[in-house]
């Protein structure tokens, strides 16, 4: 099953002082084997997060990003998925950003969001969001990052 990875999971994994630095960080490094995508206002959100929060780790999130980019399909935000995530934000009664992002993520042909900052188990039209550090969602992440065969 197809996942995307939002923002906040990149950030965690630079921020070596949060609880949640650990398993943000096998998040990350495992999804490069799995059937992940990344869309790219993810890893815009990520580093204008860094800079402004933890600037002495900007480079290592430029590198992280760059890195990303390589690894993982990169899912731009084009101008029907902007439109579509504004409708879908306004249905679903979600900041505009959000929407925009679990519509690209659904172009990118995801399942599910993997994210802390939506809530745990909705539906945005096919969509479904899973926080990751929630232990009653062990299973499912364990699924979504097996390696994908070759």
């Amino acid at each position: 099953m197809r996942f995307a990875l939002d923002s906040n999971i990149l950030v965690y994994s630079l921020a070596r002082d949060d609880r949640r630095h650990a398993p943000a960080l096998e998040l990350v490094s495992r999804s490069v084997d799995a059937d992940s995508i990344l869309p790219v206002q993810v890893l815009g959100e990520f580093l204008n997060v860094i800079r402004r929060k933890f600037p002495n780790s900007f480079e290592d999130a430029c590198a992280q990003a760059e890195r990303l980019c390589t690894l993982l399909p990169v899912i731009e935000t084009k101008g029907a998925a902007l439109l579509s995530g504004a409708r879908l934000a306004a249905a679903h009664g979600v900041q505009f950003w959000d929407g925009v992002l679990c519509e690209v993520a659904r172009s990118g042909g995801a399942e599910v969001l993997l994210s802390e900052d939506m809530q745990d188990g909705r539906d945005f039209d096919g969509l479904r969001i899973v926080n990751p550090f929630a232990a009653q969602n062990s299973a499912i992440i364990a699924d979504l990052l097996m390696p994908i065969e070759s």
